[in-house]
């Protein structure tokens, strides 16, 4: 095999200032789930033997195949190399043997070194003059691959070793393993069906049963598809190996059977799309065979047979051709008879001057006609088929991509403006063709609009492959330039191709159907981004971060779609078949490495580290201050679960948490835990992040993978976490001998109201907020008719609307202290009341808990949910919200919103609940009554002194709003002294609150400046349906659309207000204020002030 053959990948291992070839290392290796490979070696550029100091990783292709291309000028001189294969945690598994060594003045420009895993290295030479490569091409020693980045079947190949035959010596014994035990459904049935199925068309058949046949409407689920997919994925490389049956059925039968499961696969991709059932429907057309007319036929692929018949060849490789490819392939086709030839015609042409020009062209034809009926030919090949079922206008654009590939194809340097129009115009083919597939398969398609619906499908598949490669080979170019160091200090136009390769990604990832609005709304950004431009300016190079950490969200969120649909079909299938242990451990990760999303994180990664360092961004974000030491611990969740099932970990801990919700509770927690480091961003004033400095835990998050993966390493060793505002430090060994210990904020007395105690009503009631008092409705009531009251004041007459000061707040009821427990008189269970909050008591102060406290408290909840209410009640609500459909009813309890006790997020707040429906408001009072009593709210309340029985709850009933920016403030900067932290996102103010993936605008504001830390990136919002219709939906943000991330004026105008009414609302309520509002209809609304924790 010559280095050639592929001619983009001399040109990949270009100088850094992009001239000249370079030489390209490629090993064969099986590696487990998470991990890759890596050359290094004695180089400089190879890490001279320091393993984290190497820029040899290589890139995996399908077959299990690594390369990675390394400057010509690293080669030129004696070195030597090995590759390792790292994990996860950097952990390094070296090869077996000798050092491989570079002698005799090193490795020469163009040449291809191929390693034998702990064995040998051959090298194929530079690679000849275009004109040369030209003349050789056209006869190639194996034809080249159907496109020229794609490997051929011989190199995907995992089965057994080709052998050639002078007789019919095809195997028809098995030896496999088909363990049916615990399996059941699809599961069950390739298992078990697969014993009787030795040949491809046995197994052809067996999936079509499977898919087709057993099927309600010959739709199968989403289970059928993914063990469907990864069994007929086996059996097409070779790992599920397939053996002569005995019978004479030509290739034609399998055709008719691939029909069958064609058009199952279509409905679904038609049906399902956007889902995991869609993507593995489509994948699976490659892994069966082609059913055009010409393999329909009752004798197809014919030319073998004059093949074997010639007199121009010897009497040996005549017999070797019948017995091994032309018998085989007319009795019992199958993957093997495709990779038999390639290897044929490969050792054919390492003799070519002793075989004649016309057999060798037969042969080359004959595989070309074999690869089409696998479904494995060239996309050009492809595209031009299509001619006669396409417009002019598509044939143009066809013609156009074609043109664009042979420029990409002849280049001998690297240009990115040549393959970036390459990556347009088949984009563009590809948009086409999908759109043309788009509006799905009839019921009573016919087979003619069938065969054209393959080729239409197989087109648009192999243009995404193309565009993989492409972008993979961009990408290492990208990094020979020097990569995230390279754009660091670029001019805008550096960045636009990068930019622009992104945005043909996503564009294809759509194309896919996988999330489509989302990857529509960040082209826009991008588009966007790279227009404005100033990527040296801190807030352009923050502005772009936040669009890609959401496109690194977006690519995360695909990789965990296929590992939750295939790795454990893999191994469960793998393991029942016995397939090769790495096989099925790594399949789904094979899945994902395939697939665009793959080189589009792989790119948005490298552009994600350039734009922060020239936003001088870090990669941690600083939640909580402060300094801890305890050994690192992994856990999955912030959970008492979690932390309980550290018991044999010795002394306190440090979590590194995977992911949260932003409503985990850190009290019920306990002392074990010191620290939290959090591996996904999180709102600063979410939920967590208010508890987190409430109970001074020292708490830090990133969705950086460089420093989580380095943290990751470290697991169980015992450490220092120092976070300040400047710098997150993290020592491994605390070789002081200092353990600094979190010391939680614990009021030491009775914190209720500081001291006023509930008045509870007699009956159940309904006052108007202006009445509340705090020992009746309790501090967010009485906070609210605060705001209420300055809002007044600072209204004044009608110009002083435009005051920097001026606000709104919202009027409401008020259903007082007193109203459940007279409810519960009213229904005549005082008694079993009085019982079940006793139980609670001595469960929630009890020093063990085996469960027995989840049960108690959902047997107060479901009392109170079963409460009969009179309608008077809510009778009483109605008419009074003139202008509001709808209602919000809030918590208002005597034990939150306090100083020292905030309660963020304890407690329910039910939204949307129409006024004036009876059944609706009586279910949401309840529902807000029952949450003083979740088992969380219950251990908070116990961790300060506060007993459940002195806990009471009013429901605070107001106008749903409708806001378009909602926002947080805390007038007290947990980082920064004398300023105030403003976060503020689109729609409902939820998403800051909870857990949410991304971030809002994040502003710093003093009387001096305004800066915007972080820029929103959150995907999805909450906003009302329509204009006449509040209810509320969830759409996708297109923030390139949003004058807070384009105008910086709009930011400071906003920043400034919200400093001067925040500075307003502190000196009012007397302490620092945590604040929540919203901008609806251009007006700013107060909704909610507490003290700041």
């Amino acid at each position: 095999m010559k280095a050639y053959r592929f001619p983009i990948v001399g040109a990949l291992a270009s100088e850094r200032d992009g001239s000249g070839l370079g030489v390209i290392f490629r090993v064969k290796k099986s590696v487990k789930y998470g991990e890759h490979v890596r050359l290094v070696g004695s180089s400089r550029y190879l890490g001279t033997w320091n393993v984290g100091g190497s820029k040899g990783d290589m890139v995996w292709s399908e077959g299990d195949v690594w390369e990675v291309s390394v400057p010509v000028e690293e080669c030129q001189k004696e070195f030597e190399w090995k590759c390792v294969v790292l994990n996860s945690q950097g952990d390094a598994s070296w090869e077996d043997g000798d050092n491989h060594i570079s002698t005799d003045g090193g490795l020469v420009e163009g040449s291809t070194v191929t390693i034998e895993w702990g064995e040998s290295v051959s090298v194929s030479l530079g690679s000849p003059s275009p004109e040369v490569r030209q003349a050789e091409e056209t006869e190639s020693s194996i034809p080249a691959a159907p496109d020229m980045f794609e490997k051929p079947m011989s190199e995907k190949w995992s089965g057994d070793d080709i052998v050639f035959m002078q007789s019919n010596e095809h195997r028809r014994d098995r030896a496999g393993v088909w363990n049916t035990e615990g399996l059941e459904g699809a599961a069950l049935a390739y298992v078990s069906g697969d014993r009787d199925a030795g040949s491809w068309l046995g197994k052809l058949e067996l999936a079509k049963t499977i898919i087709v046949d057993k099927k309600v409407n010959m739709r199968p689920s989403i289970d059928t598809l993914a063990y469907s997919f990864v069994y007929l994925t086996w059996v097409s490389n070779g790992s599920i190996p397939c053996v002569d049956s005995g019978g004479h059925r030509r290739p034609n039968h399998h055709a008719k059977l691939s029909q069958l499961i064609f058009r199952s696969l279509e409905w679904v991709i038609g049906e399902r799309q956007g889902t995991a059932d869609a993507l593995f429907a489509r994948r699976m057309h490659t892994r069966i065979p082609s059913f055009t007319d010409e393999f329909m036929q009752s004798t197809p692929l014919t030319r073998i047979r004059d093949i074997a018949h010639r007199n121009d060849i010897p009497q040996d490789l005549k017999r070797e051709i019948k017995h091994t490819i032309q018998n085989k392939l007319h009795r019992n086709a199958g993957p093997e008879d495709l990779a038999a030839t390639e290897a044929l015609l490969g050792r054919i042409m390492s003799k070519r001057d002793e075989y004649s020009a016309d057999f060798i062209s037969e042969l080359q034809l004959f595989l070309k006609e074999l690869r089409d009926f696998f479904n494995a030919g060239s996309l050009e090949d492809a595209l031009l088929g299509l001619g006669p079922s396409l417009d002019e206008d598509a044939n143009r654009l066809i013609g156009n991509f074609i043109s664009a590939k042979k420029k990409v194809d002849s280049m001998s340097v690297w240009d990115d403006n040549t393959v970036m129009d390459c990556m347009h115009a088949v984009t563009t083919v590809r948009a086409v063709l999908s759109s043309g597939l788009s509006a799905g398969l009839r019921n009573d398609a016919p087979d003619r609009a069938l065969v054209m619906r393959q080729k239409w499908r197989l087109s648009e598949i192999r243009a995404e492959d193309y565009i993989f490669m492409l972008l993979s080979r961009f990408i290492n170019n990208l990094e020979d330039k020097g990569g995230s160091e390279y754009l660091k200090n670029a001019n805008d136009g550096a960045w636009a191709l990068p930019i622009g390769a992104i945005v043909l990604s996503l564009r294809h990832i759509g194309v896919s159907g996988y999330m489509q609005s989302e990857c529509m709304a960040l082209e826009n950004e991008l588009m966007t981004w790279q227009q404005m431009g100033g990527f040296a300016h801190q807030d352009e190079a923050r502005r772009i971060t936040s669009t890609l950490q959401r496109v690194l969200r977006l690519t995360e969120s695909f990789s965990s779609m296929v590992v939750d649909s295939l790795y454990a079909p893999a191994t469960l299938l793998g393991s029942a078949l016995g397939v090769q242990e790495e096989k099925a451990m790594v399949f789904s990760e094979s899945e994902i490495r395939s697939n665009v999303a793959f080189q589009t994180s792989k790119l948005a990664t490298l552009l994600l580290k350039g734009a922060m360092q020239a936003a001088n961004m870090p990669p941690w974000q600083v939640i909580c201050r402060g300094e801890c030491t305890g050994t690192l611990v992994r856990v999955d969740e912030l959970s008492p679960k979690s932390i309980e099932s550290l018991s044999d970990v010795e002394g306190q801990v440090i979590a590194v948490v995977t992911s949260a919700t932003g409503d985990e509770e850190l009290v019920s927690l306990g002392d074990k835990l010191q620290g939290v480091v959090l591996l996904q961003d999180i709102p600063h004033l979410s939920h967590l992040g208010v508890r987190a400095r409430q109970e001074k835990m020292v708490f830090i998050a990133s969705d950086n993978a460089d420093v989580a993966q380095e943290v990751l390493q470290h697991m169980g060793s015992l450490v220092t976490l120092s976070a300040t505002a400047e710098n997150i430090s993290i020592q491994y060994g605390n070789e002081s001998g200092n353990s600094p210990s979190r010391q939680s904020h614990v009021p030491t007395c009775y914190p209720s109201n500081k001291g006023v105690q509930p008045v509870l009503a007699k009956q159940p009631c309904v006052i108007h907020l202006a009445e509340a008092e705090l020992d009746t409705s309790g501090a967010k009531a009485m906070a609210c008719k605060e705001l209420l009251h300055v809002a007044c004041e600072c209204s004044g007459d009608t110009s002083s609307n435009e005051s920097m000061t001026f606000f709104h707040a919202l009027d409401g009821l008020v259903i007082p202290y007193g109203s459940l427990e007279a409810v519960v008189e009213q229904n005549g269970l005082q008694r079993e009341w009085q019982e079940k909050l006793a139980r609670l008591h001595d469960i929630s102060t009890s020093s063990s808990d085996s469960g027995d406290l989840e049960t108690i408290c959902h047997d107060v909840r479901q009392f109170i949910l079963d409460l009969k209410i009179s309608q008077t009640l809510a009778a009483m609500i109605e008419g009074v919200f003139k202008d509001a459909d709808q209602v919000i009813l809030r918590s208002s309890a005597n034990v939150e919103d306090l100083e020292g006790l905030s309660g963020a997020g304890l407690y329910d707040s039910i939204t949307n609940v129409p006024s004036t429906n009876h059944e609706s408001i009586e279910k949401a009072i309840k529902q807000v009554w029952a949450s003083l009593f979740s088992r969380r709210a219950v251990l908070a309340r116990t961790s300060v002194g506060i007993q459940s029985r002195d806990a009471h709850m009013a429901v605070l009933i107001q106008p749903q709003v409708s806001p378009e920016i909602s926002f947080v403030l805390h007038t007290n900067h947990p980082l920064l002294e004398r300023s105030i932290l403003a976060e503020i996102a689109p729609g409902q103010g939820e998403i800051l609150a909870s857990g949410t993936r991304g971030s809002g605008w994040r502003l710093s504001i003093n009387t001096e400046s305004i800066s915007c830390d972080s820029f929103a990136n959150f995907s999805n919002a909450f906003f009302p349906e329509s204009s006449t219709n509040s209810t509320l939906v969830l759409k996708t943000m297109d923030y390139s659309r949003h004058e807070l991330s384009c105008s910086s004026d709009a930011r400071d105008n906003l920043g400034k207000r919200l400093g001067i009414i925040g500075t307003l609302l502190e000196k009012v309520f007397g302490c620092p204020q945590d604040i929540e509002g919203c901008i609806m209809n251009n007006q700013l609304y107060i909704l909610q002030s507490r003290p700041q924790p």
